[in-house]
């Protein structure tokens, strides 16, 4: 499905609120000023638990995305954004959202929770949506550098076990993939972490990532 782009910027603070700034195509654009606060509640406490790894909870998921998204939507930008998803809907197409900021503790904040409790829609996970971070100016990351890596590259999918997801299906796709690219030739050998019924936590995957002999040069999350 083709996507077209909804961007939100936020801007550096002014006075106790940041300037927010959305632009879709089609509609043109929208601004409002926002407070971003992270340190007051009910944030403050979502936050706590989502960097603690607190128990899984669908309630505090849904809690700490609908937090963010009043954050972000809470005003008039919420009304651009419905105008937006309705009219990416008429024409057939899903929307991309790109949040990009120079502040690094609003890029650190997990927007990818982002959940709209009215729609009950949690943007990240759906198919009419995706959310990417974005930045269009890269000068206080430095030019790109050559990284080297050695044939064959190593390949790492994280297969999580889910309801929802043909974990097998996805494996074997991937695998067919890489057969293609690879074509007998040893450009990139596939490992898989997970799988039907194994469940994957954080500490699992940094534990493979920092391991030496068994890391990789590509990280594929289904």
């Amino acid at each position: 499905m083709d996507s077209i782009n909804f961007d939100i910027a936020i801007g550096p603070l002014v006075g106790d609120a940041h300037p927010i700034t959305a632009t879709f195509g089609p509609l043109g654009s929208a601004l409002e000023q926002r407070p971003v606060e992270p340190e007051r509640e009910p944030l403050a406490s979502l936050l706590q638990w989502a960097r603690q790894g607190g128990p899984a909870s669908i309630t505090a998921v849904e809690s700490l995305g609908e937090a963010l998204y009043e954050v972000l939507f809470g005003g008039r930008l919420g009304e651009f954004l419905r105008s937006a998803q309705q009219d990416a809907r008429r024409s057939g197409k899903s929307l991309r959202l790109r949040l990009s900021s120079q502040d690094p503790a609003i890029v650190a904040l997990p927007w990818e929770f982002l959940y709209d409790r009215q729609a009950n829609h949690l943007l990240a996970a759906s198919p009419r949506s995706t959310l990417v971070r974005y930045s269009s100016d890269y000068r206080a990351f430095g030019p790109p550098a050559d990284l080297a890596a050695r044939l064959p590259l190593r390949l790492l999918m994280v297969a999580p076990a889910a309801a929802d997801l043909d974990v097998q299906a996805e494996i074997e796709r991937l695998r067919e993939a890489v057969g293609a690219v690879n074509r007998g030739q040893a450009l990139i050998q596939l490992q898989v972490l997970g799988g039907s019924g194994q469940a994957i936590t954080l500490e699992h995957l940094l534990d493979r990532l920092q391991e030496d002999a068994q890391g990789c040069d590509i990280l594929h999350f289904s």
